[in-house]
């Protein structure tokens, strides 16, 4: 009785954290590949990602280095809506480049609504 009492509260306290927490829609602004690579990325989809990337033809560090998103880095974007399982695959393939994620920055979703990021 004690053990059920214990997993009812929790899942209440999960529920109300998780209605609490806001997030972001990412919404593709035309039809073109590195626009499907951005929104991927950015939904931290490393398998829908790498479908993308082998579909496309083209390789992986070209990707990395050339695709841009809303006028950054794939990488950065990436990070910066804390898709960070697609952020670290995808600095594999730059060269040369560090990335400084700015936690203090990252963007965060606002409690109770959906943002949505129009990708171009």
């Amino acid at each position: 009785m004690k053990a059920l009492t214990v997993t009812l509260i929790s899942g209440i306290i999960f529920c109300a954290s998780s209605a609490q927490a806001g997030e972001f829609k990412f919404v593709a602004g035309n039809d073109s590949t590195y626009t499907k690579f951005c929104v991927a990325a950015a939904n931290n989809n490393l398998m829908q990602y790498n479908q993308q990337v082998d579909n496309s033809g083209l390789s992986d560090r070209h990707v990395a280095q050339a695709t841009l998103c809303n006028g950054e880095n794939i990488a950065n974007f990436a990070a910066k809506y804390n898709a960070q399982r697609t952020a670290k695959h995808i600095n594999r393939y730059r060269r040369g480049n560090v990335t400084i994620t700015d936690f203090a920055a990252v963007k965060h979703p606002i409690a109770n609504q959906t943002t949505i990021v129009t990708i171009n």
